[in-house]
């Protein structure tokens, strides 16, 4: 047993640049960036999971009141905004996409710009892109998220996907609920793992609804990726996860403090998500080019995702791809500190407006 941990150790070490740590963690109920203490202590991983089974389908589109564990959760993550937006309807539900039952909140104005989706990274959740869900609400948006399969509240092997099509399927899915219900004009953001959802979206030639999309960190390839091919191929004999490493993806030391404290964190890297990755990449050879505007923002100390490779590959399959450079940004892009993240927050809302 010990020879295989060791091993297991050796293969975390050598593998480091393929697993792609998008580490997240539950930001504050307003700014702070961190959880505000008495909840972390009162809220625990069991009463997450009790949460799964009180979840009403997104379909009804009704907006709470909700159960207690509900609003401690909400509580949690500064999901709760009743205070700070007046005349917003938050409604929780979910949506099955692809025989996974996937958790989602839905934030309604009585009047609004258009509708923002927004789609988080690899570990990530709605309860983790709360800073950027609160800009957008601010500026007048409808806001609507979902947590991945396998993230967050959703159903599904913990941080792994059999194929990555089903990420776009989901996005799909929700999509379709959402254009019957909400006003338009429609708009895409997503990080990472999410970006990586979109980019399938767009080349697989699904009905193209979308006014602006924002890609922020997009995974295509990550970091050491022939390297870790080679890795893989010869440890994923006998190992089929990895323990996470927690990694310095944001200067928001706070943030990435209370990444521990998440209830909703995996803890260990499927290689079947890794493989997914790769036979991703192969099969998004074959399609484009696709003609319609994305903006990419990306940070220049991005030690996660091989960014200059994904640029230069987004570019020869979105011929009106726009690009924006972060000085200092490191991954967690909509989760870095300030005033860097208010700039980024600029930036998404001075785009959603251009005509």
């Amino acid at each position: 047993m010990k020879a295989v941990m060791d091993k297991a150790v050796t293969l975390e070490l050598m593998v480091r640049g393929m697993l792609v740590f998008c580490c997240v963690t539950a930001a504050s109920v307003h700014n702070t960036g961190c959880l505000r203490e008495n909840n972390a202590d009162s809220t625990k991983e069991q009463d997450m999971a009790n949460i799964k089974d009180q979840l009403s389908q997104l379909s009804g589109f009704g907006a709470g009141p909700y159960p207690e564990a509900i609003m401690a959760y909400l509580e949690y993550y500064g999901l709760n905004i009743d205070d700070d937006f007046a005349g917003v309807d938050h409604i929780f539900g979910s949506f099955e996409s692809n025989g996974e039952t996937l958790a989602a909140h839905v934030f309604r104005p009585k009047v609004c710009r258009g509708t923002v989706i927004i789609l988080h990274g690899y570990f990530s959740h709605t309860g983790q892109v709360t800073h950027l869900l609160r800009y957008l609400l601010a500026e007048g948006y409808a806001v609507a998220a979902y947590d991945m399969p396998g993230h967050g509240l959703s159903t599904g092997d913990r941080a792994s996907i059999e194929d990555f099509a089903n990420y776009s399927r989901a996005l799909e899915d929700f999509t379709d609920i959402l254009r019957t219900r909400m006003d338009g004009p429609y708009h895409l953001i997503g990080h990472s793992t999410g970006g990586a959802a979109i980019i399938d979206y767009m080349l697989t030639g699904r009905d193209d609804v979308f006014g602006k999309v924002i890609l922020a960190g997009p995974l295509i390839r990550n970091v050491a990726w022939e390297a870790s091919k080679a890795s893989y191929k010869m440890y994923s004999q006998f190992a089929d996860r990895l323990p996470r490493t927690f990694r310095k993806n944001s200067s928001d030391k706070e943030f990435l403090e209370s990444t521990r404290a998440d209830p909703l964190q995996a803890h260990t890297v499927p290689l079947k998500w890794v493989n997914a990755l790769y036979v991703w990449n192969d099969n998004i050879t074959e399609l484009g080019p696709v003609q319609r505007e994305v903006l990419i923002i990306q940070g220049d100390q991005d030690s996660t995702v091989a960014w200059k490779f994904n640029i230069e590959f987004m570019k020869s399959r979105f011929p009106a791809l726009e690009v924006t450079m972060i000085d200092g940004g490191r991954h967690e892009l909509f989760n870095e500190s300030q005033p860097m993240r208010g700039d980024i927050f600029a930036l998404v809302g001075d785009y959603l407006q251009e005509k």
